[in-house]
């Protein structure tokens, strides 16, 4: 159950602030773009991934949860499903930076429509971070082990993170 009873806020994952080329790494993900607006394309083959570092915003209520939304759609007229893994895990000074494992959160979602822009509701919702000092690590990624996997071309649009501030 999610925490937000007060006001939330939210940070925008803009893609230009992310380096593909070191967060991509089986470079499988392309950015493209959609009306000149920069999109992420997550082919169905290999395990197409991308990670961002951001730092937990100075508004944040430290141990509330923090709801991950991805925004996507599809490039043709297949319907299936998309499954959403995204990693996840808090770093500050003083913290073991390797040992430090992630903690995964999945969504699974179908599409029938071309274009539709969906987004993964609240189904990803993260844990309270425990400190403002922290860093926030993400790896989101397409998986593909699933059974009426959508074979085409997925398209993020935007990556927002939602949390209840002070």
């Amino acid at each position: 159950m999610s925490q937000f009873l007060g006001q939330r806020n939210f940070v925008t994952v803009r893609f230009i602030d992310i380096n593909l080329e070191s967060s991509n790494k089986n470079g499988l993900v392309k950015v493209s773009k959609v009306y000149d607006n920069p999109i992420l394309e997550f082919p169905a083959e290999g395990l197409p991934k991308i990670r961002f570092t951001i730092s937990v915003p100075s508004d944040y209520v430290v141990g509330t949860d923090i709801i991950v939304k991805i925004f996507w759609s599809t490039d043709g007229y297949n319907s299936g499903l998309v499954e959403w893994d995204v990693k996840f895990r808090a770093l500050k000074s003083g913290i073991d930076s390797i040992n430090n494992i992630y903690t995964t959160y999945n969504c699974t979602q179908s599409t029938t429509v071309p274009n539709l822009l969906i987004d993964t509701g609240d189904n990803l919702v993260i844990s309270g971070v425990s400190d403002i000092n922290y860093i926030m690590t993400f790896v989101i990624e397409r998986k593909n082990d699933i059974t009426n996997l959508y074979n085409g071309i997925v398209r993020v649009h935007m990556i927002r993170l939602e949390y209840k501030i002070k």
